[in-house]
């Protein structure tokens, strides 16, 4: 399993940024290689993302769904680990 962890530190409020961040469409256009697909019963989106590693492509499908617990005053979320 891969696994990613960054930390970015953004000069705005946090609704600001929370409103972009729970916004799936805002999010796939800030991602090279991102689309959104449909809206699944869940709430939760199919899309895909492609990524170029070289001279080779890879495209994974994958479900954008939403965050578990969030903390809108530091705009904080926590992904449910059964993702």
């Amino acid at each position: 399993m891969i696994e990613i962890s960054e930390r970015v530190e953004v000069p705005a409020a946090p609704r600001i940024v929370w409103d972009v961040l729970s916004d799936p469409r805002a999010v796939v256009d800030c991602m090279p290689g991102a689309k959104l697909g449909d809206r699944l019963e869940d709430g939760s989106y199919d899309a895909t993302l492609t990524v170029k590693f070289g001279p080779a492509k890879v495209t994974s499908a994958i479900v954008l769904a939403a965050f578990a617990k969030v903390d809108r005053n530091h705009a904080r979320a926590k992904i449910p680990e059964s993702l």
